[in-house]
């Protein structure tokens, strides 16, 4: 696993959402695709054989779930603003960063271990 590289995937996406708040479209993807969190490259590790090894690791499980849930408030956010709902998306903003540092700290943590 290359964590660096994983990071930086996970900052693209992120990039993604935030380009909805920066220039007001959400026509990227659809809500169905980024909300689910198998679909990502880091999304398809955590779910694969290969990352079995980390599996009794605290960050991993901690890792699984705020992935999870940045991709579920990604889908969120991508919702109310293609419904209109800007403001109510943009509640979600604080949220949906400390998501995205929280998977950030966790592959780092997973490197160095």
């Amino acid at each position: 696993m290359d964590f660096d590289a994983e990071i930086k995937q996970h900052l693209l996406w992120r990039s993604m959402v935030e380009s909805l708040f920066n220039k007001n479209s959400a026509e990227f993807a659809l809500p169905s695709a980024i909300s689910n969190d198998h679909h990502c490259q880091l999304g398809k590790w955590i779910y694969s054989h290969e990352s079995e090894i980390y599996a009794d690791k605290h960050c991993f499980n901690q890792l699984r779930e705020a992935h999870k849930e940045f991709h579920s408030r990604a889908g969120l956010i991508l919702t109310l603003f293609r419904q209109g709902e800007v403001d109510k998306a943009q509640a979600h903003e604080p949220e949906f960063y400390l998501l995205s540092d929280d998977v950030v700290k966790c592959l780092e943590e997973l490197k160095a271990q």
